[in-house]
């Protein structure tokens, strides 16, 4: 089961897998809900505003064949994003300038560290942090996100994220995976990077940490970046304008990926 937060009208405000991951204000409260009603929410196939009406289902063609691919998220990244954020990754990536510290903070299974790599290949370093990768932890390959991946990226030959991580990325020497959550396991961190994108922690503390932690140590004119900066997703709107005013600095959003050059 997933959760939902409703206001004092009843309608939906909030979605996650988590409880944890929801802000209960005044006047408003937790509910569980079916993880396809959280899915559909995360691919635009619903609305918070609709969350509780009956699905429209449009017709289909009775001749229409269902492809085996049918329904991954992508079948040219291992990632949990839709195709045009990304496709607004990879042309953030070419601006990426050669011999480059670049850290991704939330990284799973690498499909997006990947659309990184594969679009800025003169990285001299991109450092990958995920806490799931901790220890032999089962719990993101089996995270319902992962349904839509499952059978075309083959996940159930994998114990976990970190082994299908290692799989994947075993071709990019430039690429170093760390199982460190952002920022605890990191405080001793001192090299500046010229990219920082966050796909962590949607909700505070840890996304505010993230962002505190990090951005000090992006160099003038670097790119700060990250996923899903969308209405269901309040923590990540919020902190992303509140940085953006704090450095003076013109926000950009293609689909639910976000940047802006730090002054």
């Amino acid at each position: 089961m997933a959760w939902a937060t409703i206001n004092s009208n009843g309608a939906a405000v909030a979605v996650a897998f988590m409880r944890e991951q929801l802000q209960v204000a005044d006047g408003s409260d937790l509910i569980e809900v079916d993880d396809e009603l959280v899915i559909a929410v995360m691919e635009g196939r619903r609305t918070l505003t609709s969350l509780f009406e009956p699905a429209q289902v449009a017709p289909q063609p009775v001749t229409q064949q269902r492809s085996p691919a049918q329904g991954v998220r992508s079948r040219r990244y291992p990632a949990v994003m839709s195709d045009l954020d990304l496709d607004a990754l990879s042309e953030l990536a070419k601006q990426i300038p050669i011999d480059a510290i670049a850290v991704e903070v939330g990284s799973r299974l690498g499909g997006s560290a990947r659309a990184i790599i594969d679009h800025a290949p003169s990285i001299k370093r991109l450092y990958c942090l995920d806490p799931d990768w901790k220890g032999n932890s089962t719990h993101g390959i089996n995270d319902p996100w992962m349904d839509n991946l499952r059978g075309f990226w083959q996940l159930d030959r994998f114990q976990t994220c970190l082994q299908f991580a290692e799989h994947y990325m075993s071709d990019r020497p430039q690429v170093r995976l760390l199982p460190f959550s952002s920022p605890d396991d990191i405080v001793w961190w001192r090299e500046p990077v010229d990219f920082m994108f966050e796909d962590s922690s949607h909700v505070n503390p840890q996304l505010r940490d993230t962002l505190d932690f990090w951005v000090p140590l992006v160099k003038s004119g670097g790119i700060i970046a990250g996923h899903d900066y969308a209405r269901h997703w309040t923590t990540v709107v919020q902190e992303v304008d509140l940085l953006a005013a704090k450095l003076d600095a013109q926000l950009n959003v293609r689909g639910t990926v976000w940047w802006m050059i730090k002054p």
